[in-house]
């Protein structure tokens, strides 16, 4: 069953149409990449997905729902929850304040309530402290929970940033470049991660670069060049698909 439904969208800036009449659909429980060159069109599409920018035409549909245009808050009620390709990470603030930020939409912090019903506010901090902590403790940050995001490394902040992510139980998590500038070690750090997501049920869609880690771990991979799409399939019919190993992928480039 399909969780996630590209149905023809086109997305133009002035006289650059970045994305060109682009249709998939992503499997509920699967991890599906998005990969392309620089420049594909790769993150517009995820910006339209989650809201960040409009869909000129087409149409896009989350669990048989049409949701085209549906702005970003509205898309995070839907548990759909996603990253960024550059770091938005509050470096003044702790890992577990940045983290907690992911569930700031739950807290229920009206004037009335603020006035009248504190310990309930506190209880509610608590909850969600504790539900953070755990998310913290399945990645290995728990022992970094109450330092400075900003004395961390760029790899625990990547770590961070999905756990943040993870906040509000997304059925749909996007993750755009979750391992762009890590090494090695980190990377497959980062791959585990994504891999115990998708087996407890979160649907992933993912961009990456690191050819070697998407076809480890995903399901499907959809393959985007100059906004249109190039090619889709399993790890295996990509990796021997002539038109993509000529446009993208390049002779030998799995076996760096």
């Amino acid at each position: 069953m399909s969780l996630l439904k590209i149905d023809g969208i086109c997305k133009s800036f002035g006289g650059l149409k970045a994305v060109d009449n682009i249709s998939f659909e992503v499997q509920e429980g699967t991890i599906h990449a998005l990969i392309g060159p620089n420049g594909a069109g790769k993150t517009t599409l995820v910006n339209m997905i989650s809201g960040i920018y409009s869909v000129d035409t087409g149409d896009i549909y989350f669990n048989d729902e049409k949701i085209t245009n549906v702005p970003t808050h509205k898309l995070v009620n839907k548990h759909i929850m996603r990253t960024f390709q550059n770091l938005e990470i509050c470096e003044n603030m702790t890992v577990m304040e940045n983290v907690l930020l992911g569930f700031n939409i739950n807290m229920n912090k009206s004037l009335l309530k603020c006035s009248f019903q504190f310990e309930s506010i506190m209880d509610d901090e608590e909850k969600f402290t504790h539900i953070a902590l755990s998310h913290l403790k399945r990645v290995g940050l728990e022992d970094v929970a109450y330092k400075l995001c900003g004395d961390l490394s760029y790899g625990v902040l990547k770590k961070v940033e999905i756990v943040r992510a993870l906040a509000l139980n997304p059925k749909l998590l996007l993750l755009d470049e979750p391992v762009a500038g890590l090494n090695g070690t980190e990377t497959a750090e980062i791959a585990e991660i994504i891999k115990e997501i998708a087996s407890e049920g979160v649907t992933v869609l993912l961009i990456e670069h690191d050819m070697k880690m998407i076809m480890g771990i995903s399901d499907n991979i959809t393959v985007v060049n100059f906004g249109v799409k190039l090619a889709e399939g399993t790890p295996a019919e990509i990796s021997s698909n002539p038109v993509v190993i000529k446009a993208y992928l390049g002779e030998g480039s799995l076996h760096e």
